[in-house]
């Protein structure tokens, strides 16, 4: 793997072809610091433990944030406009918790962006204390991204790949819906409903491209990301086995590859489950066309893929932490983070 000049190789030392390879990347260019089970790549620490499993954080990097220098007698009051200079400083430290929250820090993930929405639309001091509180929030309790070992699989169709999405309606400003979705691997009790160990491949928060006339039409959307993910995940790790590789044709390749692979969608919106799972009426239930069609179209895709589709109970929802400013929702991800 590599990016620009971070280089990142690994193999089995126990076969020939493998040092071989070896041996001609050594000759091909002239190498500078070489690390072995623990190391810095593309702005990450990365360490692998004796048992194999992999741990990255992004330590290093939290501790070159800065505080915002505003005067004290304006920090104290929310309701002030930022001044431009201001504004500039906040923009500043939002954006560098912004590269941690996509890459390690998900419980930030949902703050920073409704954060960035409010500065642009409001600029009121308040979003500055916020920033800051998010700052130190980090700099006391850092999150570190384990990917741990999947003991009940023992082959990788047995890995089991699940997408969770969540909205949260009307929660920025102009009247703007965000969406989150979480990306899990774990054994094959997930595709039974059951509760497994698991290792998060991937997140996002984002502000819904559709404004929402309802709480289902934001929920759809949600999933609609969601179960791309999934698909994505899914066709990764299919590829990295060699599945269906004969087939010259990519497009079906790729939708026979994904049914290799066992995929989970879970959503804890009962209107967005029932419209997917059980309507047959034209508008599957929904009240607002562009919903209807996004779900007409998650529909076909959990057909063809072979998708399990769960409703979960809203405190099970992991991705609900990447929806919402308040601590009630990442009580969840926080207890799964810890265990």
């Amino acid at each position: 793997g590599a990016n620009v000049d971070d280089f990142c190789r690994a193999g089995d030392n126990s076969k020939k072809k493998w040092l071989e390879i070896k041996e001609k990347l050594d000759a091909a260019y002239k190498w500078g610091a070489r690390r072995t089970g623990g190391f810095r790549f593309v702005g990450h620490d990365v360490y692998q433990h004796d048992n194999m499993e992999i741990t990255t954080d992004q330590d290093f990097y939290i501790e070159t944030l800065t505080d915002l220098e505003i005067p004290e007698d304006r920090y104290r009051q929310p309701d002030l406009d930022l001044t431009e200079k201001e504004k500039t400083m906040v923009r500043g430290l939002l954006g560098g918790l912004l590269w941690t929250a996509v890459s390690t820090q998900m419980l930030l993930a949902a703050r920073v962006g409704i954060l960035l929405s409010e500065l642009s639309a409001i600029g009121k001091m308040s979003v500055a204390r916020e920033a800051q509180e998010l700052l130190g929030e980090l700099r006391r309790n850092p999150t570190k991204v384990h990917y741990c070992r999947i003991p009940t699989a023992s082959h990788w169709q047995e890995v089991t790949f699940a997408a969770l999405g969540d909205c949260a309606h009307l929660n920025r400003p102009k009247g703007g819906s965000t969406g989150g979705f979480l990306g899990l691997c774990g054994g094959p009790e997930l595709a039974k409903g059951e509760t497994a160990k698991c290792s998060i491949m991937a997140w996002r928060s984002w502000r819904l491209e559709r404004a929402a006339i309802g709480t289902n039409d934001g929920e759809v959307q949600s999933v609609v990301v969601a179960e791309d993910m999934l698909y994505r995940m899914r066709l990764l790790w299919a590829e990295f086995h060699g599945a269906q590789a004969d087939d010259v044709d990519y497009y079906r390749r790729a939708n026979n590859e994904v049914k290799c692979v066992p995929g989970v969608l879970g959503t804890d919106s009962k209107g967005g489950y029932d419209a997917i799972h059980l309507n047959e009426s034209a508008n599957l239930g929904l009240s607002n066309a562009r919903a209807a069609v996004q779900a007409y179209q998650l529909k076909e895709n959990i057909l063809r893929d072979e998708t399990l589709l769960l409703w979960i109970a809203g405190d099970w929802n992991l991705s609900d932490a990447l929806t919402k400013k308040s601590a009630e929702c990442r009580q969840g991800l926080l207890l799964f983070l810890k265990t």
